[in-house]
């Protein structure tokens, strides 16, 4: 895979656009990515050295700027905003030929933990409130630890078939009130894998999050 194309597929699945205030570090990576590949091959050992050498010493402004960011749709490529305004578009929202846009409506909603309480008991064991298909659920589920109980609760009330494969964790900010980002890496029975990322002030909660997110995104 060409190392732009990887990057930004390292992006989706690791969820960045959930990170808060990484804006501008992001913008500028990307940017960097560019700059490189104009001269240099997409080779990713190759960018590795490049990035030890040279891009990892660059220091970038605040992402944080109250206004509107101008990007080029090159730019721009591989990040998400909440509102995007293109000035000039007259692009169609249907074929005018072949008419291959389906609007639709979910058949279920996502599953979403409502709430989780846990005891010390045989283990951990969680008492977890789910919200699946419109329908609210309490299941209890024994683990190895409070995300593995979570987990192992969800798959006995859905009948899901995943195991938790990759669990990752780190802070967001300094100091008692901090945020923590959780990632999550599913595989499914079918050898598929999924990932999902959270963010809370609670550790737990934010590896919740981020295992809903894993489960949703199948």
């Amino acid at each position: 895979m060409p190392l732009y194309e990887l990057l930004e597929e390292l992006y989706s699945i690791l969820h960045l656009n959930l990170v808060a205030k990484q804006d501008a570090y992001l913008f500028s990576f990307f940017d960097a990515v560019t700059q490189y590949l104009q001269d240099n091959p997409s080779d990713i050992g190759h960018f590795i050295r490049h990035w030890e050498d040279t891009l990892c010493a660059q220091t970038i402004p605040s992402g944080e700027v109250d206004g509107i960011r101008i990007l080029s749709i090159h730019k721009s490529k591989g990040l998400e905003f909440h509102t995007v305004l293109i000035p000039f578009c007259d692009w169609k929202l249907e074929n005018e030929t072949n008419n291959q846009l389906v609007w639709c409506q979910a058949r279920a909603k996502p599953l979403n933990v409502v709430e989780a309480h846990f005891a010390q008991v045989n283990g951990i064991t969680a008492t977890v409130t789910l919200e699946l298909n419109g329908q609210r659920k309490v299941v209890t589920s024994v683990g190895n630890g409070r995300l593995d109980a979570v987990a192992n609760a969800i798959q006995s009330a859905t009948g899901m078939d995943f195991h938790l494969e990759n669990y990752s964790e780190h802070s967001l900010d300094e100091g008692s009130t901090s945020r923590a980002a959780s990632y999550v890496g599913l595989v499914w029975g079918d050898n598929t894998v999924t990932w999902g990322a959270g963010t809370d002030t609670d550790i737990i909660v934010a590896g919740i999050r981020a295992l809903v997110s894993a489960i949703n995104n199948r």
